[in-house]
């Protein structure tokens, strides 16, 4: 008897090479007792993974395909890259989920998307061995070992990244009206996965080597600004979403809300008193005026509202400002020091900004010198 190969099984069935029936759940999920990706996928109404019977019954709708993509089906992939993959679906999604509403999304959609978008299967494999790194690296367990497996990991999660990026440049070059929003979803795992890298980075350098966690927020910020861009000019992944968070809310600022302690530090500070350049001091000047206007509209996010408003901060603030930032202009360093860290350092349940702003601010401190160095944030 034979059968006709299906690429629209669930997950496990697919990591298991093993045809899987396309009932939600599935048997084979059922008989083991495990949860079937098929249910969760039933729920979206955006779901890739529908039986034929389905399908048949589903308006089509076109399909967001980015340039030079192929199909990538479980069974072609390296023994290692599933594995990691099962790590995204079950575990490491989880340092990326920033809305209740979208968990379904970072789960079982963006897990389905990557086997037929590579740019989207390296990121999500560079994230997940990312977080096998982190993971690592604070195991108490035979810490030599622990040691090794991150360095491992690492490096491993840095060439899926840098292959990502690679795609990611031709892309961003066929961006259109069909695949935009497939490449604001691209942009935005590109952006998490900067974070994370930094932060490997970071615990991976040699302390007789210096620092460039300064020099990575700058490439952070400016992946910011482009995946607002995409978002902008061509759409988002999610437009029902009830919460964007690169966009500023259209509701008016509350009297008082929980970002009030910021709002006060904001209005205490005077270090641009001591800048004598008039230029410099009207950009760092606005770019705190922004700042403060942001960290306000926020006061009414659900998802994290200070982190929220320093990326929108990236986003907004002015090439005029980027420019000093880039020059390693003193005043505006300090400015930094705060616009991308108003959430003081408080990384919630994931891995991916870990010790960032204590990275920056030091590394800030050392190079603004101590005429300076008293107005950076702690």
């Amino acid at each position: 008897m034979t059968y006709r190969k299906t690429r629209t099984g669930c997950l496990a069935c697919k990591a298991r090479k093993v045809k899987c029936d396309e009932a939600i759940p599935c048997a084979a999920c059922a008989r083991r007792g495990s949860v079937c990706s098929l249910k969760s996928q039933a729920r979206s109404p955006r779901s890739r993974t529908q039986s034929p019977r389905d399908r048949a019954t589903t308006p089509t709708r076109p399909a967001h395909h980015l340039p030079l993509i192929a199909p990538l089906p479980t069974d072609r992939l390296a023994a290692e890259d599933r594995a990691l993959l099962d790590h995204w679906h079950t575990v490491a999604f989880r340092s990326v989920v920033t809305q209740e509403d979208a968990q379904d999304l970072w789960q079982d959609e963006v897990t389905h998307l990557a086997l037929e978008h590579p740019v989207l299967l390296n990121m999500v494999l560079a994230i997940s061995s990312f977080e096998q790194a982190y993971t690592a690296h604070c195991s108490s367990v035979e810490p030599k070992a622990s040691r090794q497996r991150r360095d491992v990991c690492a490096h491993r999660g840095f060439k899926y990244s840098q292959t990502a990026v690679a795609m990611m440049r031709h892309t961003v070059s066929k961006v259109n009206r069909e695949n935009g929003p497939m490449c604001h979803l691209a942009s935005i795992l590109i952006l998490i996965s900067s974070y994370a890298e930094g932060c490997l980075k970071e615990l991976l350098r040699d302390k007789k080597q210096p620092p460039s966690m300064l020099q990575d927020l700058l490439v952070t910020c400016k992946l910011t600004r482009g995946s607002k861009a995409i978002a902008d000019t061509f759409g988002v992944i999610r437009p029902e979403r009830r919460e964007k968070v690169l966009f500023v809310s259209e509701a008016e600022p509350p009297e008082h809300g929980p970002l009030d302690p910021i709002l006060r530090l904001l209005d205490s500070l005077d270090f641009l008193n001591d800048e004598r350049d008039p230029v410099v001091r009207r950009v760092c000047q606005d770019a705190l005026d922004l700042m403060r206007w942001l960290v306000a509209k926020a006061q009414t996010s659900e998802w994290w509202p200070a982190h929220r408003a320093s990326l929108q901060w990236a986003c907004f603030v002015s090439q005029d400002f980027v420019r000093l930032w880039e020059a390693r202009e003193p005043a505006a360093l300090v400015v930094v020091s705060y616009g991308c860290f108003l959430a003081n350092g408080h990384v919630g349940d994931s891995f991916i900004l870990t010790g960032w702003k204590e990275g920056v601010c030091a590394e800030i401190r050392e190079m603004v010198g101590p005429s300076w160095a008293w107005a950076v944030a702690r």
